[in-house]
């Protein structure tokens, strides 16, 4: 913005930056804080702390995304294996809890990511917990029973 001749080469410099794709991703990557990933606890995983992907998921509704289950603002719990040591956590968890409602839970399928298991997904759309088929279920429950009593409460 400034006219000084001095600058000029540096503003030439960046216009041509900004025509690159790579870059443009780069910079709005950094800007939208996408590429924020969190030191959580809980079970080791490769989607642990870090913002939850666009998924394209197969529900008894039809095919949607993941992130049209967030719009309510509220946590998320997608069970893409049907494993009963998943919905038998959330039972439990929810049973004791009177706001179990604001965590939505969703069965559904997912091609992109075929050894996923589950997901549990933050209001601000960080991953919580996630688990892969290969994991024992008594495993499976107990990191899922804790990340739900750690994230959303257990009174």
């Amino acid at each position: 913005m400034n006219p000084d001749p001095y600058v000029t080469p540096l503003r030439e410099l960046f216009t041509d930056l900004m025509r690159k794709d790579q870059v443009n991703l780069h910079l709005a990557e950094m800007l939208s804080g996408v590429t924020v990933r969190y030191a959580l606890e809980g079970p080791e995983h490769r989607l642990l702390g870090d913002f939850a992907r666009d998924l394209e998921l197969r529900t008894d509704d039809g095919k949607s995304t993941l992130p049209q289950y967030l719009k309510r603002g509220t946590g998320l719990l997608l069970d893409l294996s049907g494993q009963p040591e998943i919905s038998k956590a959330y039972d439990e968890w929810s049973a004791g809890v009177s706001w179990a409602g604001r965590l939505r839970r969703v069965r559904a399928e997912c091609d992109q990511e075929p050894e996923l298991a589950g997901l549990l997904v933050r209001p601000d759309g960080y991953v919580a917990w996630a688990v892969d088929r290969d994991v024992p279920g008594d495993q499976l429950s107990e990191g899922l029973g804790t990340a739900l009593a750690t994230w959303f409460g257990t009174v």
